[in-house]
């Protein structure tokens, strides 16, 4: 299919379901070009990117595939070299993004081929672990080509000029692809402090209304990145952990396998990418636990239950430095849950702030009022997709709560920023 303009029905962005269901389809055998674009990219010639480019450069000859293809490579190439994590050459996310959709034709084969020289580059990851990683890289792609309302290819300035248009507010439900995105490339997320990402207050609008001011702060406040990954820590250990029993009572049988918090925070917020050993690391703890445990944990879902004591058998195996597959399953599905739950307690607006002042801002959830809502209406798949608004909660002094009490309390001394 091909889009033109001045068609209207195919001047409407695309939804995200189906932007990512294009990457994945075009991405195959030789990787993404005009060609392929101008039959079967109906969804990624739709974008405002590729529109924006394409009235920059059509009258130099280019057509609407041309200036997609142009735009996307723009974008893939903004990660190159902008906030590599330190020790690195590239960021993670150009290495996984140049080879999947290769923009450039630099690499005369096959998709699996390309794959296997990116998890070679970047350190011989596992196939899961390469998987689930250019998964949610491929996601949070995909949530960037919708969020961007012009192309990257302008000259820096003419760009810079128009930054404060960069970024469309984000539905509910595509925020939490976002979260999660940004939850399973947290290492991206802590040092990208460049790149066009969500700011904070498109992402959690209502936390961002309940920070206090920075205007006549003596304080600077913390950075945003450091104050959202705070938020998941408190909704890690204060909803998800303490109530997963009754998660578990809501999912029932159709329960994914879900992992206790402690077992994946260093993966998902971690300020470095996981490698195969922190994987099976923690595949070893969650393996642990199980054992220890001396009958079935709460979290652990029914399905799975007759292979849990098997003799000489782990469960969560954790040989030859990788965790096997159904861990990283796990581990994909808790964070989703987790994203979920982030997104729906900024719904109903139930942070609690707490400002330390030189020691920071502390992030907590108000607890009670989860169970009072109940537990459904943060982890339902078709809970409402419209953003409730509360009045932003205001920040409490200090001598409201210790300091050792506030679970997402951020360090003093980072310099305030606008975004991740």
């Amino acid at each position: 299919m091909t889009t033109t303009l001045g068609d209207t029905s195919g001047t409407r962005p695309p939804v995200f379901n189906d932007l990512l269901r294009e990457l994945q389809e075009l991405k195959k055998r030789e990787g993404i070009t005009p060609a392929k674009v101008r039959r079967d990219g109906a969804n990624l010639q739709r974008l405002p990117i590729s529109r924006d480019e394409y009235a920059r450069t059509q009258h130099h000859g280019v057509d609407l595939a041309i200036a997609t293809v142009e735009a996307l490579k723009c974008v893939v190439n903004s990660y190159r070299t902008a906030h590599p994590v330190p020790g690195e050459a590239f960021d993670q996310r150009w290495v996984v993004l140049n080879h999947e959709l290769n923009l450039e034709a630099a690499f005369h084969f096959n998709l699996g081929d390309r794959q296997l020289r990116a998890r070679a580059d970047l350190g011989d990851l596992g196939e899961k672990q390469y998987e689930s990683r250019s998964s949610a890289i491929i996601e949070a792609f995909a949530v960037k080509l919708l969020q961007l309302v012009r192309s990257l290819c302008w000259t820096p300035g003419e760009w810079e000029a128009n930054e404060a248009a960069r970024i469309n507010k984000l539905p509910e439900s595509l925020r939490e692809r976002a979260i999660f995105a940004a939850l399973m490339c947290s290492a991206a997320t802590f040092n990208d402090r460049a790149a066009p990402t969500p700011r904070l207050g498109d992402m959690l609008p209502n936390l961002s209304q309940s920070l206090p001011s920075a205007k006549g702060r003596k304080y600077p406040l913390p950075k945003t990145r450091q104050l959202f990954f705070d938020a998941v820590v408190a909704v890690g250990r204060q909803v998800y952990d303490p109530s997963i029993s009754t998660i578990t009572d809501v999912l029932r049988s159709s329960q994914p396998l879900l992992l206790p918090f402690d077992v994946i925070i260093k993966l998902v917020t971690a300020s470095r990418w996981p490698t195969n050993s922190d994987y099976a690391y923690a595949a070893e703890a969650a393996d642990q636990l199980l054992r220890d445990a001396g009958y079935v944990p709460v979290w652990f879902p029914p399905r799975y239950r007759k292979d849990l004591f098997l003799d000489g058998k782990r469960f969560f195996n954790y040989q030859d430095t990788a965790a096997n597959d159904l861990f990283m399953d796990g581990l994909e599905q808790t964070a989703r849950l987790l994203a979920r739950i982030v997104v729906r307690i900024d719904r109903y607006g139930l942070w609690r702030i707490t400002d330390y002042g030189a020691k920071g801002i502390g992030i907590d959830v108000d607890y009670d009022a989860v169970m009072k809502i109940g537990i459904a209406a943060f982890i339902d798949p078709d809970g409402s997709d419209t953003p409730r608004l509360a009045p932003p909660a205001q920040a409490g002094p200090a001598s409201a709560q210790s300091s050792d009490q506030a679970t997402g309390s951020t360090e003093a001394g980072m310099e305030g920023e606008a975004e991740w």
